[in-house]
Protein backbone atom coordinates (compact mmCIF):
# COMPACT_ATOMS: atom_id res chain seq x y z
CA UNK A 1 0.00 0.00 0.00
CA UNK A 2 1.58 3.60 -1.04
CA UNK A 3 1.91 5.49 2.11
CA UNK A 4 0.19 8.90 2.38
CA UNK A 5 0.93 12.10 3.14
CA UNK A 6 -1.20 13.55 5.57
CA UNK A 7 -1.63 17.05 4.72
CA UNK A 8 -4.69 19.51 3.71
CA UNK A 9 -6.05 20.67 1.02
CA UNK A 10 -4.41 23.96 0.95
CA UNK A 11 -1.14 22.08 1.33
CA UNK A 12 -1.94 20.78 -2.31
CA UNK A 13 -3.04 23.97 -3.58
CA UNK A 14 -6.54 22.55 -3.87
CA UNK A 15 -9.77 24.10 -3.21
CA UNK A 16 -13.34 22.56 -0.95
CA UNK A 17 -16.15 24.67 -1.55
CA UNK A 18 -19.70 24.38 -0.56
CA UNK A 19 -19.11 21.58 2.19
CA UNK A 20 -17.99 21.18 5.70
CA UNK A 21 -17.44 17.30 7.28
CA UNK A 22 -21.02 17.45 8.93
CA UNK A 23 -23.50 18.36 5.77
CA UNK A 24 -21.90 17.24 2.78
CA UNK A 25 -24.27 17.30 -0.34
CA UNK A 26 -23.84 17.81 -4.48
CA UNK A 27 -21.74 20.68 -4.13
CA UNK A 28 -18.76 18.81 -2.08
CA UNK A 29 -16.23 19.08 -5.06
CA UNK A 30 -12.42 19.79 -4.99
CA UNK A 31 -10.67 21.40 -7.86
CA UNK A 32 -6.95 21.17 -8.81
CA UNK A 33 -4.66 22.64 -11.19
CA UNK A 34 -4.09 19.92 -14.23
CA UNK A 35 -1.46 17.65 -12.46
CA UNK A 36 0.38 15.11 -14.46
CA UNK A 37 3.04 12.37 -13.03
CA UNK A 38 6.07 12.68 -14.32
CA UNK A 39 7.03 10.38 -17.48
CA UNK A 40 10.58 8.54 -17.25
CA UNK A 41 12.12 11.43 -16.05
CA UNK A 42 16.39 11.39 -16.95
CA UNK A 43 17.21 11.44 -13.55
CA UNK A 44 16.05 12.15 -9.61
CA UNK A 45 18.22 15.28 -9.37
CA UNK A 46 19.39 14.30 -5.92
CA UNK A 47 22.21 16.25 -3.98
CA UNK A 48 24.33 13.30 -3.68
CA UNK A 49 25.47 12.39 -0.17
CA UNK A 50 23.70 11.11 2.77
CA UNK A 51 20.57 13.30 4.38
CA UNK A 52 18.27 12.07 7.28
CA UNK A 53 14.34 12.06 7.65
CA UNK A 54 11.85 11.28 9.95
CA UNK A 55 8.76 9.72 9.97
CA UNK A 56 6.36 10.11 12.73
CA UNK A 57 3.60 7.43 13.55
CA UNK A 58 5.38 4.19 14.43
CA UNK A 59 3.91 2.01 17.00
CA UNK A 60 6.16 3.35 19.48
CA UNK A 61 7.14 6.60 18.26
CA UNK A 62 9.08 8.06 15.63
CA UNK A 63 12.01 6.48 13.34
CA UNK A 64 14.59 8.24 11.97
CA UNK A 65 16.95 7.07 8.80
CA UNK A 66 19.72 8.27 7.09
CA UNK A 67 19.60 7.73 3.56
CA UNK A 68 22.76 7.81 1.00
CA UNK A 69 21.94 8.59 -2.68
CA UNK A 70 23.68 9.48 -6.05
CA UNK A 71 22.26 12.32 -8.52
CA UNK A 72 20.12 9.68 -9.71
CA UNK A 73 19.97 6.77 -7.20
CA UNK A 74 19.07 5.43 -3.92
CA UNK A 75 22.08 4.04 -2.64
CA UNK A 76 21.14 2.73 0.65
CA UNK A 77 18.93 3.35 3.44
CA UNK A 78 20.11 2.80 7.23
CA UNK A 79 17.44 3.10 10.75
CA UNK A 80 19.64 5.30 12.72
CA UNK A 81 17.05 5.62 15.76
CA UNK A 82 13.71 3.99 16.36
CA UNK A 83 11.41 2.09 19.29
CA UNK A 84 9.75 -0.63 17.76
CA UNK A 85 9.40 -4.27 18.71
CA UNK A 86 12.61 -5.90 16.99
CA UNK A 87 10.65 -8.57 16.33
CA UNK A 88 8.36 -7.04 14.28
CA UNK A 89 10.37 -3.86 13.11
CA UNK A 90 13.40 -5.63 11.96
CA UNK A 91 11.90 -7.72 9.01
CA UNK A 92 9.71 -4.52 8.12
CA UNK A 93 12.99 -2.49 7.89
CA UNK A 94 14.73 -5.33 5.82
CA UNK A 95 11.86 -5.44 3.39
CA UNK A 96 11.47 -2.13 2.79
CA UNK A 97 14.87 -1.15 2.29
CA UNK A 98 15.18 -4.26 -0.32
CA UNK A 99 12.14 -2.84 -2.18
CA UNK A 100 13.11 0.74 -2.51
CA UNK A 101 16.44 -0.03 -3.64
CA UNK A 102 15.10 -2.41 -5.90
CA UNK A 103 12.65 -0.53 -7.39
CA UNK A 104 13.87 2.86 -6.69
CA UNK A 105 11.09 4.38 -5.53
CA UNK A 106 8.90 4.34 -2.06
CA UNK A 107 5.51 3.43 -3.29
CA UNK A 108 5.60 -0.16 -1.70
CA UNK A 109 3.36 -2.19 0.13
CA UNK A 110 3.43 -2.04 3.85
CA UNK A 111 5.09 -5.11 5.66
CA UNK A 112 1.94 -7.91 6.47
CA UNK A 113 1.43 -7.27 10.59
CA UNK A 114 3.88 -3.97 10.39
CA UNK A 115 1.66 -1.14 8.78
CA UNK A 116 1.99 1.79 11.69
CA UNK A 117 6.26 0.98 11.13
CA UNK A 118 5.87 0.54 7.68
CA UNK A 119 3.99 3.85 7.37
CA UNK A 120 6.42 5.77 9.37
CA UNK A 121 9.35 3.90 8.08
CA UNK A 122 8.35 5.14 4.29
CA UNK A 123 7.24 9.03 5.54
CA UNK A 124 11.04 8.76 7.13
CA UNK A 125 12.60 7.94 3.81
CA UNK A 126 10.32 10.08 1.91
CA UNK A 127 11.38 13.47 4.23
CA UNK A 128 15.08 12.22 3.35
CA UNK A 129 14.61 12.24 -0.03
CA UNK A 130 12.82 15.17 -0.42
CA UNK A 131 15.50 16.75 1.90
CA UNK A 132 18.21 15.66 -0.98
CA UNK A 133 16.35 17.94 -3.07
CA UNK A 134 13.98 15.02 -4.65
CA UNK A 135 10.90 15.74 -6.10
CA UNK A 136 7.82 13.69 -3.90
CA UNK A 137 5.92 12.06 -7.25
CA UNK A 138 9.20 10.92 -8.33
CA UNK A 139 10.51 9.73 -4.85
CA UNK A 140 6.88 7.87 -4.67
CA UNK A 141 6.42 6.49 -8.33
CA UNK A 142 9.47 6.29 -10.03
CA UNK A 143 11.35 8.03 -12.81
CA UNK A 144 9.70 5.81 -15.25
CA UNK A 145 5.79 6.01 -14.27
CA UNK A 146 3.93 6.07 -17.52
CA UNK A 147 1.67 8.96 -17.63
CA UNK A 148 -2.03 7.76 -17.39
CA UNK A 149 -4.45 8.54 -20.16
CA UNK A 150 -8.00 9.34 -20.02
CA UNK A 151 -11.37 10.38 -21.84
CA UNK A 152 -12.58 13.77 -20.97
CA UNK A 153 -15.08 14.34 -19.27
CA UNK A 154 -17.22 13.52 -15.90
CA UNK A 155 -18.13 9.81 -15.48
CA UNK A 156 -19.98 8.12 -12.46
CA UNK A 157 -18.64 5.46 -9.78
CA UNK A 158 -20.34 4.27 -6.89
CA UNK A 159 -19.54 1.72 -3.51
CA UNK A 160 -20.71 0.50 -0.72
CA UNK A 161 -20.64 1.95 2.99
CA UNK A 162 -21.53 1.05 5.71
CA UNK A 163 -24.68 2.17 5.47
CA UNK A 164 -25.69 1.83 1.74
CA UNK A 165 -24.23 3.03 -1.56
CA UNK A 166 -22.11 5.88 -2.03
CA UNK A 167 -22.31 7.65 -5.81
CA UNK A 168 -19.44 9.94 -6.78
CA UNK A 169 -19.08 12.01 -10.35
CA UNK A 170 -15.17 12.20 -10.91
CA UNK A 171 -13.67 14.87 -13.80
CA UNK A 172 -10.83 13.69 -16.11
CA UNK A 173 -8.91 15.59 -18.26
CA UNK A 174 -6.52 13.89 -20.78
CA UNK A 175 -3.74 13.18 -18.06
CA UNK A 176 -5.18 13.87 -14.90
CA UNK A 177 -8.22 13.28 -12.42
CA UNK A 178 -9.40 16.99 -12.06
CA UNK A 179 -11.97 17.07 -9.74
CA UNK A 180 -14.26 14.59 -6.97
CA UNK A 181 -18.02 15.93 -6.59
CA UNK A 182 -19.89 13.49 -3.95
CA UNK A 183 -23.88 12.85 -5.03
CA UNK A 184 -25.05 11.35 -2.31
CA UNK A 185 -24.64 8.82 0.55
CA UNK A 186 -25.90 6.73 3.41
CA UNK A 187 -22.94 6.58 6.17
CA UNK A 188 -22.88 9.20 8.71
CA UNK A 189 -22.15 12.66 7.90
CA UNK A 190 -19.38 13.02 10.37
CA UNK A 191 -17.16 10.01 9.26
CA UNK A 192 -17.85 10.76 5.64
CA UNK A 193 -17.20 13.94 6.13
CA UNK A 194 -13.38 13.61 7.83
CA UNK A 195 -13.29 10.72 4.68
CA UNK A 196 -13.78 13.38 1.80
CA UNK A 197 -12.02 16.52 3.81
CA UNK A 198 -8.84 13.93 3.64
CA UNK A 199 -8.92 11.44 1.11
CA UNK A 200 -10.03 13.73 -1.70
CA UNK A 201 -7.13 16.50 -2.10
CA UNK A 202 -5.21 13.00 -1.80
CA UNK A 203 -6.36 11.36 -4.33
CA UNK A 204 -6.09 14.36 -6.95
CA UNK A 205 -2.86 15.35 -5.48
CA UNK A 206 -1.80 11.39 -5.89
CA UNK A 207 -3.63 10.73 -9.13
CA UNK A 208 -4.21 7.82 -7.40
CA UNK A 209 -6.66 5.91 -5.09
CA UNK A 210 -4.23 3.73 -3.72
CA UNK A 211 -4.19 5.99 -0.18
CA UNK A 212 -4.57 4.72 3.15
CA UNK A 213 -8.23 4.83 4.59
CA UNK A 214 -9.51 7.34 6.92
CA UNK A 215 -8.89 6.03 10.49
CA UNK A 216 -11.98 5.48 12.22
CA UNK A 217 -13.76 5.27 8.83
CA UNK A 218 -12.84 2.34 7.27
CA UNK A 219 -16.05 1.54 5.63
CA UNK A 220 -16.97 5.02 3.87
CA UNK A 221 -13.40 5.46 3.47
CA UNK A 222 -13.70 1.80 1.07
CA UNK A 223 -16.91 3.48 -0.18
CA UNK A 224 -15.24 6.61 -1.31
CA UNK A 225 -12.49 4.94 -3.08
CA UNK A 226 -14.25 1.85 -4.67
CA UNK A 227 -17.20 4.97 -6.34
CA UNK A 228 -13.44 6.72 -7.68
CA UNK A 229 -11.95 3.53 -9.09
CA UNK A 230 -15.29 2.60 -10.89
CA UNK A 231 -14.79 6.13 -12.98
CA UNK A 232 -11.48 5.49 -13.48
CA UNK A 233 -12.30 1.84 -14.50
CA UNK A 234 -14.87 3.88 -17.45
CA UNK A 235 -12.40 7.01 -17.67
CA UNK A 236 -8.86 5.20 -18.93
CA UNK A 237 -8.07 4.57 -21.74
CA UNK A 238 -4.69 3.26 -23.39
CA UNK A 239 -2.11 5.60 -24.53
CA UNK A 240 -2.46 6.89 -27.97
CA UNK A 241 -1.27 5.37 -31.24
CA UNK A 242 1.52 7.55 -32.42
CA UNK A 243 1.28 6.64 -35.90
CA UNK A 244 5.11 7.28 -38.28
CA UNK A 245 5.57 9.36 -40.48
CA UNK A 246 5.43 8.44 -43.77
CA UNK A 247 9.00 7.60 -45.81
CA UNK A 248 10.17 11.14 -47.00
CA UNK A 249 10.93 10.47 -51.01
CA UNK A 250 14.28 12.71 -51.73
CA UNK A 251 14.42 14.71 -54.98
CA UNK A 252 16.22 13.15 -57.85
CA UNK A 253 19.53 14.81 -58.20
CA UNK A 254 19.98 17.61 -60.33
CA UNK A 255 23.09 15.99 -62.10
CA UNK A 256 21.12 12.96 -62.83
CA UNK A 257 21.22 11.22 -66.43
CA UNK A 258 18.35 13.36 -69.07
CA UNK A 259 17.70 12.85 -72.03
CA UNK A 260 19.53 15.86 -73.91
CA UNK A 261 17.71 18.30 -75.93
CA UNK A 262 19.81 18.46 -78.54
CA UNK A 263 19.39 15.69 -81.20
CA UNK A 264 22.81 13.52 -82.02
CA UNK A 265 24.15 14.22 -84.95
CA UNK A 266 23.74 11.74 -87.61
CA UNK A 267 27.12 9.26 -88.54
CA UNK A 268 29.04 11.02 -91.28
CA UNK A 269 30.81 7.26 -92.05
CA UNK A 270 27.75 6.11 -93.88
CA UNK A 271 28.56 3.11 -96.17
CA UNK A 272 27.62 4.03 -100.21
CA UNK A 273 25.03 2.25 -101.34
CA UNK A 274 25.96 -1.38 -103.29
CA UNK A 275 25.25 -1.57 -107.09
CA UNK A 276 25.13 -5.17 -106.91
CA UNK A 277 21.94 -7.32 -106.21
CA UNK A 278 22.07 -9.02 -103.24
CA UNK A 279 23.33 -12.25 -102.55
CA UNK A 280 21.03 -14.99 -101.68
CA UNK A 281 21.09 -16.52 -98.67
CA UNK A 282 20.77 -20.19 -98.26
CA UNK A 283 18.21 -21.85 -96.25
CA UNK A 284 18.37 -25.57 -94.73
CA UNK A 285 15.39 -27.52 -93.42
CA UNK A 286 15.75 -29.09 -90.17
CA UNK A 287 16.50 -32.83 -90.03
CA UNK A 288 13.35 -34.57 -89.06
CA UNK A 289 12.98 -35.91 -85.78
CA UNK A 290 11.95 -39.62 -85.47
CA UNK A 291 9.07 -39.72 -83.16
CA UNK A 292 10.06 -41.01 -79.89
CA UNK A 293 7.01 -42.97 -77.46
CA UNK A 294 6.69 -40.45 -74.39
CA UNK A 295 6.29 -42.83 -71.29
CA UNK A 296 3.52 -42.02 -68.54
CA UNK A 297 4.17 -39.26 -65.93
CA UNK A 298 2.56 -40.37 -62.80
CA UNK A 299 0.74 -37.54 -61.40
CA UNK A 300 1.55 -36.74 -57.43
CA UNK A 301 -1.04 -35.15 -55.60
CA UNK A 302 -0.27 -32.42 -53.56
CA UNK A 303 -1.64 -32.44 -50.26
CA UNK A 304 -3.92 -29.65 -48.92
CA UNK A 305 -3.03 -27.97 -46.35
CA UNK A 306 -5.11 -26.21 -44.19
CA UNK A 307 -5.06 -22.45 -42.81
CA UNK A 308 -3.28 -22.27 -39.33
CA UNK A 309 -6.36 -21.25 -37.23
CA UNK A 310 -6.79 -18.02 -35.30
CA UNK A 311 -5.11 -17.79 -32.46
CA UNK A 312 -7.37 -18.05 -29.38
CA UNK A 313 -7.84 -15.12 -26.79
CA UNK A 314 -6.55 -14.90 -24.02
CA UNK A 315 -9.85 -16.60 -22.05
CA UNK A 316 -12.21 -19.23 -22.94
CA UNK A 317 -15.80 -17.55 -22.66
CA UNK A 318 -17.76 -18.03 -19.50
CA UNK A 319 -17.89 -18.26 -15.53
CA UNK A 320 -15.40 -19.07 -13.76
CA UNK A 321 -15.33 -20.28 -9.89
CA UNK A 322 -11.71 -19.78 -7.61
CA UNK A 323 -11.47 -19.95 -3.72
CA UNK A 324 -8.68 -18.25 -1.79
CA UNK A 325 -7.52 -19.27 1.53
CA UNK A 326 -6.27 -17.30 4.47
CA UNK A 327 -9.37 -14.90 4.95
CA UNK A 328 -9.55 -13.69 8.15
CA UNK A 329 -12.36 -16.02 8.84
CA UNK A 330 -11.63 -18.41 6.46
CA UNK A 331 -11.68 -19.53 2.42
CA UNK A 332 -13.37 -17.03 0.03
CA UNK A 333 -15.03 -17.86 -3.44
CA UNK A 334 -15.09 -15.69 -5.77
CA UNK A 335 -16.98 -15.79 -9.06
CA UNK A 336 -15.45 -14.31 -12.53
CA UNK A 337 -17.42 -13.55 -15.67
CA UNK A 338 -14.97 -13.50 -19.00
CA UNK A 339 -14.81 -13.06 -22.73
CA UNK A 340 -12.54 -14.15 -24.73
CA UNK A 341 -9.77 -10.99 -23.99
CA UNK A 342 -11.62 -9.28 -20.56
CA UNK A 343 -12.87 -9.91 -17.08
CA UNK A 344 -16.29 -8.25 -17.42
CA UNK A 345 -17.81 -9.10 -13.71
CA UNK A 346 -16.21 -10.19 -10.59
CA UNK A 347 -18.73 -11.32 -7.49
CA UNK A 348 -17.83 -13.11 -4.37
CA UNK A 349 -20.51 -15.65 -3.92
CA UNK A 350 -19.33 -16.93 -0.09
CA UNK A 351 -17.02 -15.83 2.78
CA UNK A 352 -17.05 -15.84 6.70
CA UNK A 353 -15.91 -12.59 6.53
CA UNK A 354 -16.90 -9.43 8.88
CA UNK A 355 -18.88 -7.29 7.06
CA UNK A 356 -17.76 -4.28 8.75
CA UNK A 357 -14.98 -5.15 7.62
CA UNK A 358 -15.24 -7.00 4.06
CA UNK A 359 -17.58 -4.86 2.30
CA UNK A 360 -15.68 -2.37 1.78
CA UNK A 361 -12.53 -4.10 1.33
CA UNK A 362 -14.81 -6.01 -1.84
CA UNK A 363 -16.44 -2.82 -2.89
CA UNK A 364 -12.57 -1.39 -3.56
CA UNK A 365 -10.98 -4.63 -4.73
CA UNK A 366 -13.43 -5.81 -7.47
CA UNK A 367 -13.46 -2.40 -9.20
CA UNK A 368 -9.74 -2.91 -9.14
CA UNK A 369 -9.37 -6.23 -10.29
CA UNK A 370 -11.93 -5.47 -13.22
CA UNK A 371 -9.55 -2.18 -13.88
CA UNK A 372 -6.60 -4.35 -13.85
CA UNK A 373 -8.15 -7.23 -15.62
CA UNK A 374 -5.90 -8.56 -12.98
CA UNK A 375 -5.65 -9.92 -9.23
CA UNK A 376 -2.37 -7.97 -8.62
CA UNK A 377 -4.36 -5.00 -6.84
CA UNK A 378 -3.52 -3.36 -4.02
CA UNK A 379 -4.45 -4.97 -0.30
CA UNK A 380 -7.65 -2.88 1.44
CA UNK A 381 -6.02 -1.28 4.47
CA UNK A 382 -7.04 -2.73 7.27
CA UNK A 383 -8.46 -5.68 5.87
CA UNK A 384 -5.26 -7.47 4.20
CA UNK A 385 -6.06 -10.91 4.96
CA UNK A 386 -9.25 -10.67 3.97
CA UNK A 387 -7.83 -8.70 0.58
CA UNK A 388 -5.19 -11.50 0.39
CA UNK A 389 -8.26 -14.95 0.12
CA UNK A 390 -9.93 -12.36 -2.06
CA UNK A 391 -6.89 -11.81 -4.98
CA UNK A 392 -6.18 -15.79 -4.14
CA UNK A 393 -9.48 -16.51 -5.17
CA UNK A 394 -9.77 -14.44 -8.30
CA UNK A 395 -6.37 -15.63 -9.56
CA UNK A 396 -7.61 -19.00 -9.00
CA UNK A 397 -10.68 -18.26 -11.31
CA UNK A 398 -8.57 -16.81 -13.92
CA UNK A 399 -5.93 -19.07 -13.92
CA UNK A 400 -9.03 -21.66 -15.07
CA UNK A 401 -10.44 -19.25 -17.19
CA UNK A 402 -7.23 -18.86 -19.57
CA UNK A 403 -5.90 -20.17 -21.98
Amino acid sequence: MKKKLLLGAAAFGLFLTGCNAYHIENNSIWTAPPLVLPAGGDSFGFTPGTHSGVGTGGFYGNIEVDVTVSEDAILDIVVTYNNETPMFAEPAFARLTADILAGQFTGVDSFTGSTMTSNAFLEAVENALVAAGGDLSLIRFGINETVRHFTPGTFRGTGVGFYGEMVVDVTFSANAIDSINVVSFKDTPSFVGGVINNLGPLVIALQSTDVDAHAGATASSGAFLASINAAIAQAEIEAPTIMPLPDVIEPESEESESESDEPEPESEELEPESDEPPTPVATTAAPAVADTPVADTPVVETPVVEAPAEPAGRFTPGTFSGTGAGGFGGPITVSITVDANNITAVSVTSHSETPAFADPAFAQLIPAVLSAQSSNVSAFSGATETSNAFRAAVNSAINQASN
